[in-house]
């Protein structure tokens, strides 16, 4: 008999995994029981036994089973269970939570976990991805009962993801999705998103619209999908994209609200020159850190906005209203990321194994006057 997988963008070594993680949590097979073998496995799954091996190796690698030479694969006898009667919840952020309006989501998550009889600690990495793991690495330690993990990135401290993912501890990502492991999230549609941005302005008339992130799109799955939906949507609409106008990391301080240095400055305004030399009429940012630092430098340069340039952020950051051009933006719902991410966690700690979740919140369009029509 050979499995007929569904269609899905998982690895072929993943649903691997995901078949023998049931065998073993619905006691199908015991601890110290033999699994089924590489070949086995390479004909049940109509695959090679290069990627068996490697999910059998993967499992090993999370403490799951343990193989013998010769022998072939077990199950790793039982460790002790998890004490679901700790009340203690984690969340992990990259910055302060004073940061944006992450105050917002530890407020949803809070409120429902003090519901439930939980409480959340909070802690910050400091955008260390060193720092991160030993955040992470010492929660398990403290065998807190759950985790809701911002990460700096999805492509950083895979091993120990895998790790959370083979050991179904409870675990729910925010603000990114990991596209190479399954581990529940609650994210925005940043797609969309970025989709409504550009398509606002399409339909105020701009056909020269520059993109601006603080990092290259390859780092981070959030920007890439706002910076995809922007695509999509110029496409969709007949506006032609111009490689002078998308600039994809190529100054990462302009992401942040920290006092810039005069070369910092300086770099920010050359590359508003440059776009503005190519002839465009707006931008749209990354989010409302970018788009609020460009506002500035455009003042400083005398660039009108929106006379000259319209200018679109992401996220309803609370600073964007109260700045001298009120920011028009793409505004996510903090609060119910956080209780989202909450009742997660706790279905998992109660209902260990969970199904996979994956949670995906709509966004709203906020229009203020950083963006107008042009008019001929």
């Amino acid at each position: 008999m050979v499995i007929v997988t569904k269609k899905t963008n998982k690895p072929l070594y993943i649903q691997i995994e995901s078949y023998l993680i049931d065998l073993i949590h619905s006691k199908k097979v015991l601890p110290n029981q033999k699994l089924p073998t590489e070949q086995e496995l390479a004909e049940l799954f109509g695959v090679s036994r290069i990627t068996s091996k490697r999910a059998l190796v993967e499992l090993e690698r999370g403490g799951l089973i343990y193989r013998v030479r010769g022998s072939g694969s077990f199950v790793s006898p039982s460790k002790q269970k998890r004490n679901k009667y700790n009340k203690m919840v984690a969340i992990v952020l990259p910055f302060s939570s004073s940061m944006g309006r992450i105050i917002d989501t530890i407020k949803g998550a809070t409120e429902y976990l003090e519901q439930q009889g939980h409480y959340l600690s909070v802690h910050s990495s400091d955008r260390s991805v060193n720092k991160e793991e030993e955040v992470l690495k010492e929660l398990i330690e403290k065998e807190v009962a759950g985790i809701i993990y911002y990460p700096i990135s999805d492509t950083t401290n895979l091993n120990l993801l895998n790790y959370f993912h083979l050991n179904s501890f409870p675990l729910v990502t925010i603000d990114k999705n990991l596209e190479s492991i399954p581990i529940n999230y609650v994210v925005s549609d940043n797609f969309r998103g970025g989709y409504m941005a550009a398509e606002l302005l399409i339909k105020n008339g701009h056909s020269k619209i520059a993109y601006i992130s603080g990092v290259p799109i390859e780092e981070i799955v959030t920007v890439r999908q706002r910076y995809f939906g922007y695509c999509k949507a110029c496409k969709d609409h007949g506006v032609r994209l111009i490689p002078e106008l998308i600039k994809l990391g190529e100054l990462k301080s302009i992401g942040t609200l920290n006092e810039n240095g005069r070369k910092e400055n300086q770099q920010a305004k050359v590359m508003l020159e440059g776009l503005l030399n190519h002839g465009a009429t707006a931008i749209c940012t990354e989010n409302d850190y970018v788009a609020i630092n460009l506002e500035r430098n455009c003042r400083e340069m005398g660039v009108g906005i929106p006379e000259q340039l319209s200018l679109i952020g992401f996220d309803n950051i609370n600073l964007s209203q109260n700045i001298a051009v009120p920011l028009t933006t793409i505004e996510q719902d903090f609060y119910q990321i956080g209780q989202r991410a909450a009742e997660i966690v706790l279905k998992s700690i109660e209902n260990n194994p969970l199904q996979y979740e994956e949670i995906v919140l709509p966004v709203k369009l906020i229009e203020r006057q950083s963006t107008k029509a042009i008019t001929t």
